[in-house]
């Protein structure tokens, strides 16, 4: 009797978890979701917005300044060998390429 009482449980837990629940959604849930949302406005209202260009500014400023750094480094890097100086000229061309990259006309890639 032991074992007819688990073979029964175990098929009723087998057919509660093999059946997909049906949750009760009320024929009128979008009338209600709607009635608790604020009226539609008829005039959209822009915010004043002022282009600064700080970026472009910026961009060029540091331009300048990679500028610099590259040719006053250039000779201290390559003609004595050190790797370490070299690396760091590498990063700055690398550096300058990308802020050439930012100010060019070429579809966006950093928005």
């Amino acid at each position: 009797m032991n074992e007819s009482t688990n073979n029964e449980l175990d098929k009723r837990i087998t057919l509660a978890l093999e059946t997909a629940p049906t949750p009760p959604i009320a024929d009128d849930f979008a009338l209600q979701v709607m009635q608790h949302l604020p009226a539609p406005s008829r005039y959209v209202t822009a915010t004043h917005f002022v282009a600064t260009y700080v970026g472009r500014r910026v961009a060029v400023g540091t331009l300048v300044i990679l500028t610099a750094l590259m040719f006053w480094l250039a000779p201290h890097a390559f003609s004595m060998g050190h790797g370490t100086l070299t690396f760091i000229e590498l990063l700055l061309c690398a550096e300058f390429v990308a802020v050439i990259l930012y100010l060019s006309p070429l579809p966006r890639l950093h928005r």
